[in-house]
């Protein structure tokens, strides 16, 4: 099983896209980044909490993970994780990567010759 700082995560609904699943992805490899993770979560001075690499509390973990994730959405836990060191981003649609700052500067959307 893969570890759960290395997965991507159904949100919450958002009321105004009815019917829309929208996720985070996580990619908090280095201890640093999953500090910033668990802090976001919530869970960063959590007592008991198993160490990252800790395989068995895996799954736990990720059923974890997952539960918190559910509790807001995607634009939410966005806005949580904006400006800091948690590799935790959300998963833009086409039409959404195409429209971000980034990839507009850079022309990756553009159509080719």
């Amino acid at each position: 099983q893969a570890p759960h700082w290395s997965d991507t995560y159904l949100c919450k609904e958002d009321a105004n896209k009815p019917g829309t699943n929208e996720y985070m992805a996580v990619q908090a490899i280095e201890p640093q980044f999953y500090a910033a993770l668990l802090d976001g979560l919530g869970l960063g001075s959590e007592p008991g909490l198993p160490h990252q690499y800790d395989k068995t509390a895996w799954p736990w973990m990720k059923a974890r993970f997952a539960g918190i994730f559910l509790t807001r959405t995607r634009d939410e836990w966005a806005q949580t994780f904006e400006g800091t060191d948690a590799c935790c981003v959300p998963v833009l649609s086409a039409h959404e990567a195409a429209a971000h700052p980034h990839n507009a500067a850079g022309g990756s959307f553009a159509p080719s010759p």
